[in-house]
């Protein structure tokens, strides 16, 4: 399931997966921070949630990282990290530290890449080539 955008719309939803996943504080202001993104079910529930809070000149966070309880396992939460890392890396921007190593352990239980080159790209300016 490819990650959908989120909008003030949405805020309602996002507030009961936060409520039921405890990701840390998400309140309803929250999604002005930044660009949320999220995976909803068959059914059309909004089962998993990712966004990046804060962003400076060279840094951009990733945030409310959470996957409702009865629908872990998916690798939804890895889908929208990497989802989101991808937009970071591609703007130039490093992740923030918390949440580079939160992508490099997703990564390292998905088995998907090799750790010394995901940790070059996530830490090393965007001038720089992995």
């Amino acid at each position: 399931m490819a990650p959908l955008p989120l909008g003030t719309t949405d805020v309602p939803e996002m507030l009961e997966l936060t409520a039921a996943s405890e990701p840390g504080p998400f309140l309803p202001q929250t999604i002005q921070m930044g660009s949320y993104f999220g995976i909803r079910a068959g059914d059309g529930r909004l089962v998993a949630i990712a966004g990046e809070r804060l962003r400076s000149t060279a840094f951009a966070e990733i945030s409310a990282v959470c996957t409702h309880p009865e629908f872990r396992g998916h690798g939804y939460a890895r889908d929208l990290t990497t989802f989101l890392a991808a937009q970071i890396r591609a703007a130039g921007l490093l992740i923030d530290d918390f949440c580079a190593i939160l992508w490099l352990e997703l990564k390292k239980r998905s088995r998907l890449v090799d750790l010394v080159k995901l940790a070059r790209i996530a830490f090393s300016p965007s001038s720089e080539k992995a």
